[in-house]
């Protein structure tokens, strides 16, 4: 007995040691994911892409989509069809309002974290057919929202002299690059005095807590955006997966982090910061004028090339310097803004 258990023991090991080697930038897409079942067997829920989820909605069986965000998000914007049962709801009010626990149900969130929990909830309730779509934001057929609010009258002024109406777009070329401690970036406004106003965007394996993983993963926003603080509800609103190569846009509504409208006669900064490997990394930004009509604004670029474990300090010439670039900034103000009231 005790060779075999010498011979059978020896492989095992082998196989741990190399299923735990293989995979490339495992560190980070492993906090990027969710887990999920490929098919439909008894206790799991099924995660599908927005394509295969359409194909099913498109045929005659009948379905829930469930929007598991909050109310405020909901009436904002939300797939066409789907009813409201926020996340934090579900243990108490799913069995009475969705009753049939054969039903066919896909639930969705924003980013899609709030959704695999929620599908996982559900599951184990009792739910028999769970399918978790994801984020809306990746949802590209058709979205309901909210109706566009009457402008107010002059007198009404005092009440809306911050409300601006208009946004910036922030767009840039992101190439997404191979290996460990690369592809993180997080896009986020502040005022004139360096006051955090809030976050646009920022890649999930760190905004999950793959800083305290990678302490030189977009440290700035790390430390501006006090990232050690941030609810998972503030995670799920902010973040999303790594993307693939595109030319992306992120928009600033000219609200703050607690949706309250900016002054419109505040000045304020936008930042692109992206870790390109290990410590070398790259900043963007620029000043945003919130002048009525459309502006195009200039961005400045500072690279932080150091010396790594692994990896030496970069150079205009590395791949990696290509990660973000033609960076372009445009703020689009209407010109009916509470700053062209006149009494």
């Amino acid at each position: 007995m005790r060779y075999w258990s010498r011979v059978i023991f020896l492989p095992l090991m082998v196989i741990v040691f190399i299923s735990a080697c293989v995979g490339g930038d495992t560190g980070e897409r492993a906090l990027e994911q969710t887990t999920g079942s490929s098919g439909a067997a008894e206790g799991e829920y099924v995660k599908l892409l927005a394509g295969e989820a359409k194909k099913i909605m498109d045929g005659d069986e009948p379905y829930i989509l469930l929007d598991v965000r909050t109310e405020d998000e909901f009436n904002e914007r939300h797939i066409a069809g789907a009813v409201l049962l926020p996340d934090t709801e579900i243990a108490e009010q799913a069995e009475m309002k969705l009753k049939d626990k054969n039903a066919t149900i896909f639930v969705y969130c924003r980013t899609g974290n709030r959704s695999e929990k929620a599908a996982r909830e559900l599951v184990k309730m009792g739910f028999s057919t769970v399918y978790d779509l994801g984020g809306i934001v990746d949802w590209p057929y058709e979205i309901v929202t909210s109706e566009p609010q009457p402008s107010p009258a002059p007198d009404d002024y005092e009440e809306a002299a911050s409300g601006i109406k208009g946004e910036v777009a922030i767009s840039f070329d992101y190439k997404e690059q191979s290996g460990h401690a690369s592809n993180q970036f997080a896009v986020w406004i502040e005022d004139g005095a360096g006051k955090f106003i809030k976050t646009i965007y920022a890649t999930r394996f760190t905004v999950a807590g793959g800083f305290k993983i990678r302490p030189d993963s977009i440290p700035l926003w790390v430390e501006r955006a006090s990232a050690a603080s941030l609810s998972d509800e503030q995670i799920d609103s902010i973040s999303g997966a790594t993307p693939k190569s595109a030319t992306l846009t992120y928009i600033w509504d000219l609200t703050d982090e607690k949706g309250e409208p900016v002054k419109m006669d505040g000045k304020y900064k936008f930042f692109i910061e992206g870790s390109l490997r290990w410590k070398n990394r790259v900043l963007y930004s620029g000043d945003i004028g919130l002048n009525i009509g459309e502006t195009n604004l200039e961005p400045s670029v500072e690279y932080f090339y150091e010396n790594s474990p692994g990896a030496g300090a970069l150079t205009a010439a590395s791949p990696e310097h290509a990660m973000i670039s033609a960076v372009k900034v445009k703020a689009s103000i209407a010109k009916d803004s509470p700053a062209h009231y006149t009494e």
